[in-house]
This record gives structure tokens, sequence and C-alpha cells, in this order.
């Protein structure tokens, strides 16, 4: 049977500024943690909110354009247009919206890609701050209660000493 130690160390988000005549640590402060969490919160919503708006205005204008595209190639049907001509019009306009609704896809997903990010950038603050607060509440834990010194008997002594140290010379 092996022990293993269950230490790890824990490792705090640190940034040293080299500018200036000391080098410096910074330490994000819990309140720092708080509102950048608070902010990746607000623009993951509107991220989202813009994603779920470009998202229905695409399904809505691909149903308006398709179903245009429907009735023109039955109006073409009854006007008794050849079947090959029909086809190739067809496929032509089909061509055109599709492009035109695939620069409104692509948009939705960078905004849809940029929502999973702020999602995982407030997942990764939202985890930060448990580290922080579980090691705050370690260190609480482990606070030992400091005890007030009693000078007057260190004065006592000192005096002693020095009283001590005259009758000897």
């Amino acid at each position: 049977m092996e022990i293993v130690p269950n230490l790890r160390p824990i490792v705090f988000w640190l940034k040293v500024r080299t500018r200036g005549p000391q080098p410096s640590i910074c330490v994000p402060t819990f309140s720092q943690f708080t509102s950048w969490t608070v902010s990746a919160r607000e623009r993951y919503q509107r991220a989202t909110t813009l994603s779920d708006r470009l998202r229905k205005q695409a399904k809505a204008l691909g149903e308006t354009l398709y179903r245009g595209l429907n009735e023109r190639m039955f109006a073409l049907e009854e006007q008794g247009m050849a079947d090959h001509l029909v086809r190739r019009e067809v496929k032509e306009r089909k061509a055109t919206i599709d492009a035109e609704l695939q620069e409104l896809w692509q948009r939705v997903d960078r905004v849809e890609a940029r929502q999973d990010q702020d999602w995982r950038k407030q997942e990764r603050y939202c985890r930060e701050q448990r580290e922080v607060l579980r090691a705050l509440e370690d260190l609480a834990s482990k606070e030992r209660e400091m005890f007030e010194l009693d000078n007057r008997k260190d004065q006592v002594m000192t005096v002693c000493k020095v009283a001590l140290v005259n009758l000897v010379m």
C-alpha cells in the first residue's frame, strides 16, 4: 500500500508588474472577480439576445425567399414553360437565395461563438471566485487566537536586568 499525500498547491492568479523602479505583484481582489463575473454575464446575455434575434431573422427571411421561389416556380409551370427552363431558373434563384442567407447564417455563427466564449469566461471567473472563497474559509478556519502580551512583566524583567548589570559593574 502506497501513501500518497493529498496536498496540492493552491495557485492564485498573479500578475507581475515590471514597470517602475520595483516590480510589484498584483493579485485580483474578490470584488474584481465579482465585477468581472457580472460583466461577463451581461455580455453573454446580450450575445444570447442578439443570437436569438438574428436566428429568427434568418429563418423568417429564408422562409419568405423560398416561399417566393415556390410561387414563382408554380407561376412558370402554369404559364406552360418547359420543365428544364423552370428547373434552370429555380436553380439560379436558389443559388442567389443561398448566398444571401449564407452571409446571415455566418453572422449568427460568429455571434454564437462569441456567446460561447463569454459563457466560458463567466464560468472561469465563477470558478476562480469559488476558489478564493474556499481559500478564505480555509484561512479563517485555521486562524489561531492571538493572545495579548502582558508588557508589565517584560518591563520588570528589563529593570531587573539593568539593575543586575549595574551591580556587576
